[in-house]
């Protein structure tokens, strides 16, 4: 049963089988981890969170995500307990996904980021220069691990394709969900751009539930290390 929580601390137990499940495969993780840096996480209290206040990976996921509270964050929610996905909401100063090492009651940022888009959201980003900002906060968020010789791990994904989203109007602009916005083939010049980046690692999904599949991959290799 999925729990819709507000004013939720972070760490509140919440009672559900998901949790359990969770709690229990958090807590067989190996104690021994190299030291992750400790990257401030802005302190919130938790929208949504199926977090059992354990030690173990907990996926932190931005509250502005699919459109916030107002729109789907809550749906996103769901998708990740049914998948067995501890997590919860919190405001990520960049990106719309981090995790973090929760140990001893001190929780230390893990350096794995990603950022989601929409091949149609992309198009708006590209178009109103957030694309370029939010590519910039990540390799900040990659430099303050420098110190501590780890490697930060820095993942885009991008869902659908832009041809999915390419207006169909009378004067054959291509644009990719309006006119005036970057065509097609500028859209996929940029993901191919991404793709050779040594900086950046694009990850491909069909839908939602494919980013979703993504990240319960990415919590569970976590888990591992």
């Amino acid at each position: 049963m999925a729990h819709r929580l507000r004013g939720t601390k972070p760490g509140q137990i919440v009672h559900s089988q998901v949790d359990k499940a969770s709690s229990k495969s958090t807590t067989s993780a190996k104690p021994q981890r190299p030291k992750p840096a400790e990257v401030p996480v802005e302190e919130d209290r938790a929208l949504y969170t199926n977090d059992n206040g354990s030690d173990g990976i907990v996926l932190l996921v931005d509250i502005r995500e699919w459109g916030g509270d107002r729109v789907k964050l809550g749906e996103l929610h769901r998708y990740l307990c049914r998948l067995g996905v501890r997590h919860r909401t919190a405001s990520l100063q960049c990106g719309d996904y981090s995790w973090v090492w929760k140990c001893g009651g001190v929780e230390h940022v893990l350096p794995v980021l990603v950022e989601r888009k929409r091949a149609d959201d992309l198009a708006w980003s590209l178009k109103d220069g957030r694309y370029f900002t939010q590519k910039d906060r990540m390799l900040d968020f990659r430099r303050r691990f420098s110190p501590y010789s780890l490697h930060c791990s820095l993942k885009y994904i991008v869902e659908c394709t832009p041809e999915q989203y390419m207006v169909r109007c009378g004067d054959g602009c291509r644009g990719v969900a309006r006119c005036g916005n970057p065509t097609v083939e500028q859209v996929n010049n940029v993901l191919e751009e991404l793709d050779a980046s040594d900086d950046f690692d694009l990850v491909r999904t069909e839908n939602i539930e494919g980013t979703v599949e993504f990240l319960a991959t990415v919590t569970a290799e976590l888990h591992q290390r």
